[in-house]
């Protein structure tokens, strides 16, 4: 047998009670928290078991935010392998620079506008 549903349609707190019809408040004080007290809630006021009533919570916005969250990872990751690649690229050119035109670490420094310490600790990578 199946007990009461309760949709929640935000989040209740002492200031929307005028404007749900919803007299009771929990001791809720996180999202996580508020499924299993309004359960309690309703399962006291309606005198059946807990274990019966269904309750979902719909949290504003709450599908955005997790979106953005995604994508914002994404998107680091993405840049992250971009940076690696343009590192990769940047050894590479100096790299190459000393071996294509047979500079010294002083010379290819010069040329690519480092210090020799700063090319010697690109081209070790």
């Amino acid at each position: 047998m199946v007990g009461p549903s309760v949709r929640l349609p935000k989040i209740l707190t002492h200031h929307s009670q005028e404007k749900t019809g919803v007299e009771e408040v929990t001791q809720a004080r996180h999202l996580a928290e508020v499924e299993d007290m309004a359960r309690g809630v309703v399962a006291v006021t309606r005198q059946v078991p807990e274990h019966s009533v269904n309750v979902t919570v719909e949290v504003p916005d709450a599908a955005e935010a997790r979106t953005a969250w995604v994508k914002a990872g994404e998107d680091g990751e993405s840049a992250h392998r971009e940076v690696e690649a343009a590192a990769a690229r940047g050894r590479a050119a100096t790299t190459n620079t000393k071996a294509r035109e047979s500079f010294g670490v002083n010379d290819a420094a010069f040329v690519l506008g480092v210090s020799k310490q700063r090319l010697s600790q690109l081209t070790a990578k």
